[in-house]
């Protein structure tokens, strides 16, 4: 029995090990999300919408949008299904960090049997708004 034991063991710590590499091997599940952000501040609007998104695993850096630009990036959810990205934006005197993606919320409303998964957030004076398929816009969050 102490044998099977050992064995056992080693197949799961050896499957642990495997699955602890995965992103370095490009193993991933599920269907890849592309996600959206765009700058709907008013027209009028003399300072740009500044950004920092991110996630544990990957910093996607400082972006500048105009009025009407948009920022937007693709992936896919890590195995333990944890994946979470979140953003820090500016604009004018206002600053405010939101989740953009969790596999609990954003990835589950967007779920499509499609491989392709699109998710949209639109940042407007009154708050962040999230959207997913063709829905209608949902606010999210205030500034």
């Amino acid at each position: 029995m102490s044998l099977l034991r050992s064995i056992l063991l080693l197949a799961l710590c050896c499957t642990v090990t495997k699955l602890s590499y995965a992103k370095d091997f490009g193993i991933y599940l599920g269907p890849k999300y592309t996600l959206y952000i765009h700058n709907n501040l008013p027209n009028n609007s003399t300072a740009p919408l500044v950004m920092h998104c991110q996630s544990k695993d990957d910093d996607l850096g400082w972006r500048t949008l105009k009025v009407g630009e948009e920022f937007h990036w693709s992936f896919r959810v890590n195995l333990w299904q944890s994946t979470l990205f979140f953003c820090r934006m500016e604009w004018e005197q206002r600053v405010k960090t939101i989740t953009v993606f969790t596999q609990k919320h954003e990835g589950h409303d967007c779920e499509t049997a499609k491989n392709l998964v699109p998710i949209f957030w639109s940042v407007q004076e009154s708050g962040f708004f999230f959207r997913c398929k063709k829905s209608a816009a949902k606010k999210k969050y205030p500034w």
